[in-house]
Parts: C-alpha cells; sequence; structure tokens
C-alpha cells in the first residue's frame, strides 16, 4: 500500500508547507484532533475515522507499551489540496502530525477507512518517532545514520500489516525470499546496513530493494524470533547509541552475521515456495515511475493492464486483502481495450457497451480517476451516435425533400 521515493521523502519532510488552521474544520476525541474540510468526505466519515483510529492508537501503544501525553494532529486531505501541498499521493508524518489523503480508494486512505483497519503506518511513525526516536524529520544524513530511519519504517510496516490489518507473516517474507533466490542476500548486509543503504540510494532502489524486501522480512523475523519486548529494546538503544548494529549486538547476544545466517535459513526452508523471477517482475513494473494520467490520455490500456496485474500478482502472492480490487481494476479496463477497438472499427454501439461495464467496474472500487476517464469516453460515444442519429434525419428529411420535389415537377409536366 505505499512506493519509489526513499531519501527524497525526507526531504521533503523537511520543506512541508504550514498548515494554516483557520481552514479547517476540527473535531477532538481522546487522543486526536482530526482536521477536514466542510462537506468533504472526511467531514461525512468522520465520526468512523475517529472509531477506527482511537481503537488503532489503543492496539499499537499496547503493542509497543507506549504511554503517550499529546494530542495527535491528523489532517484529512482532499485530493487536490493533498497533491498541491505535498506533491505526491499518499500519508506523511511531521513531528506530532499526521497528513492523510482521505479521498480516492485507488490513491488514499479511504478504501483502508472503508475496511475498517484505518492507518497504522503513520501512527506508528508518530508514536515512535516522538517517544524513542528518530525524529521525523531529522537531519538523515548527519545526525542519526540511515539504519535508524530503516528500522522505524519497517516496524511501522510491521504494526500496520499484521497487527492491525491481520496480514499473513509469510506476506513479509515473499520479497525477500525472491530476492534470496535471484540475487543472494549478503551476510554483512546488517552489520553494513548504513552501506548498504547509500549505495542503493544511489541506485535508486531503495524501497524496493530494502523497504519493500529486506527490511520488512528481517524486521518480521527479529519480531516473530525472538519478541516484539526484545526488539522494542534493541530499537530504543539504537536510537541511544545511534547504531543499530552495535546495539543489535549487546540485545541479542549474537553477530548480525550469525543471525543474517538463520534468516536466510528461515526463508529458503521455512517460506513456501515461490516463482522467484516473476515476483521480481512484478516488483518492477510496480516501482516504474508510471504516468497514469499520460496512458489514459493516449489510451493506452495494455500498458496499464501489465501494471495491474503485476498488482494483482502480487497481492495473491502476499495473500493480502486487496486482491479483489486488482482483479476489478484489470477487468475494467479490459472492457476500456475491448472498447477502444470496437471504437477504432466505427462499432460506437458495441464500444459503448463496453465502457459502460468498465464504468460500473472503477464504480465500484471508487477508482476516480478511471471512472471519470470513462465517463468521458461513454459521453463521447453517446455523442457520436446522437450526431449519426441526426445524420440519419437529416437524410431523411432531404431524401423526403427530394421525392416531393420530383413528384411537384412531374406533376406540372402532367398537367
Amino acid at each position: 500500500m505505499y512506493k519509489n521515493f526513499g531519501i527524497a521523502m525526507l526531504v521533503l519532510l523537511l520543506v512541508i508547507p504550514y498548515v494554516h488552521s483557520e481552514v479547517w474544520v476540527t473535531k477532538e476525541s481522546e487522543h486526536f484532533i482530526f482536521y477536514f474540510e466542510q462537506g468533504s468526505k472526511a467531514e461525512r466519515d468522520i465520526d468512523s475515522i475517529i472509531n477506527i483510529e482511537e481503537r488503532n492508537y489503543r492496539i499499537i501503544t499496547s503493542y509497543l507499551n507506549i504511554e503517550y501525553k499529546k494530542k495527535i494532529n491528523c489532517y484529512l486531505y482532499p485530493e487536490k489540496r493533498f497533491k498541491e501541498d505535498f506533491g505526491f499521493y499518499g500519508g506523511i508524518t511531521k513531528n506530532n502530525s499526521i497528513y492523510l489523503l482521505y479521498d480516492d480508494f485507488d490513491r488514499g486512505f479511504i478504501g483502508a477507512f472503508r475496511k475498517g483497519y484505518g492507518d497504522g503506518h503513520e501512527l506508528t511513525h508518530v508514536l515512535t518517532s516522538n517517544t524513542w526516536g528518530p525524529p521525523i524529520p531529522g537531519d538523515y544524513i548527519n545526525e542519526y545514520p540511515p539504519s535508524l530511519y530503516f528500522y522505524e519504517e519497517e516496524i511501522a510496516h510491521y504494526v500496520h500489516n499484521i497487527v492491525i490489518r491481520n496480514d499473513p507473516i509469510v506476506s513479509m517474507h515473499i520479497i525477500a525470499k525472491a530476492i534470496l533466490e535471484t540475487e543472494d542476500i549478503p551476510d554483512d548486509i546488517i552489520s553494513n546496513l548504513d552501506t548498504y543503504i547509500s549505495s542503493s540510494l544511489n541506485r535508486n532502489n531503495y524501497m524496493t530493494y530494502f523497504y519493500e524486501g529486506i527490511g520488512e522480512s528481517w524486521v518480521s523475523y527479529l519480531i516473530e524470533k525472538y519478541g516484539i519486548k526484545k526488539f522494542i529494546e534493541f530499537y530504543k538503544l539504537s536510537c541511544k547509541e545511534k547504531s543499530s548494529s552495535k546495539a543489535l549486538k549487546e540485545v541479542y547476544e549474537e553477530t548480525p552475521e550469525k543471525i543474517v545466517k538463520e534468516w536466510k535459513s528461515y526463508l529458503k526452508n521455512e517460506i513456501k515456495e515461490i516463482d522467484a523471477e516473476k515476483i521480481i517482475e512484478a516488483e518492477k513494473k510496480i516501482m516504474e515511475d508510471v504516468n497514469v494520467d499520460e496512458l489514459l490520455e493516449n489510451r493506452n490500456y495494455e500498458e496499464l493492464i501489465e501494471l495491474h496485474n503485476a498488482w494483482k500478482y502480487m497481492a495473491e502472492v502476499h495473500e493480502t486483502n486487496i486482491l479483489w480490487c486488482e482483479e476489478v481494476c484489470v477487468r475494467g479496463l479490459k472492457f476500456l481495450q475491448e472498447g477502444k477497438n470496437f471504437y477504432n472499427k466505427g462499432d460506437y454501439d458495441s464500444a459503448l457497451e463496453c465502457y459502460k461495464k468498465a464504468e460500473k467496474s472503477f464504480f465500484d472500487i471508487s477508482f476516480k480517476k478511471y471512472f471519470e476517464h470513462t465517463e468521458n469516453l461513454i459521453r463521447e460515444c453517446e455523442k457520436i451516435n446522437e450526431n449519426k442519429k441526426m445524420e440519419k434525419k437529416d437524410f431523411v428529411l432531404y431524401f423526403v425533400v427530394i421525392i416531393l420535389v420530383i413528384s411537384i415537377i412531374v406533376f406540372i409536366k402532367i398537367k
């Protein structure tokens, strides 16, 4: 749910614009102050949002054994405003505030709240960073080593996916197993984590290789094998010492290399058999910088089908509950492709029928961008059909006039 920025994200955090409270409607709960626009979808759903986030707060603070005194600011953004303020779509954390896009199912958190699990990821960031560290935003390069932000991101992944959403634990290990089978994982990757992260940042594959692959699996392994209490002890000491490698040796009483070998053995022998090459191929497709607007404008549905088939495949492999959504999306895109073929042949009635099927698919999963695109196609086909009907009427009228003129001429000649 969340992909391809690395260090750019942390740079962005330093320049988040100030939020002017006078333009927001607010509503307080026990542990939050929620901000939303009047008449927005967030205002409509605010009572449900409060119930879900308060439940998440109780679950996370209990699980991580955190006592947090401040009320957390939670800004629920409409799509356009979030894009203007942050330059991307999704969620972000700064200090004691959470900023969530609460609009479209395919871009924001509205689907997560509709399904009842809401946001556990950004909430975990607020609680851990303000209680233990490292701070968000922080001086990523100089003040804290990259590995601490690596662990901060991965505990948020684990809490949201496993503790809140109750995904199967295998879902956290699939990509790491694929990497192990196709690229191998160096035994010194954890002891030299800062170096590896810096290197992968330069290769621009930070999110794929670490966050989406090795990171979520490694942290899940530590928690599942040694327990959350020991992980919290390790995490807190890492922040205090500003060294995860040193803290790992002290808390787990083993060298990082030894634990990595055990983890790799676990991935090899305990995680289900997978098609590693196909998984890596799907991940690369998902991580591509795809301009959806441009593809829709050019009616390049083939590439969009490839993208969503990759999402669909990874959802199936991870055994997560977004699979149904991607299945419906792919079905809708196939209807668009079929409609395009009919359109190009001039069969606008058949094209219109396909577009209406696609429209229903995107409506069912609230994919606003695809839905609006399909609506425009439907209007275009309806206009063409209307023009054809008018042309037919004009032809009939023209034919009647000709017949009438000929009849008059013949009548005059007879006379």
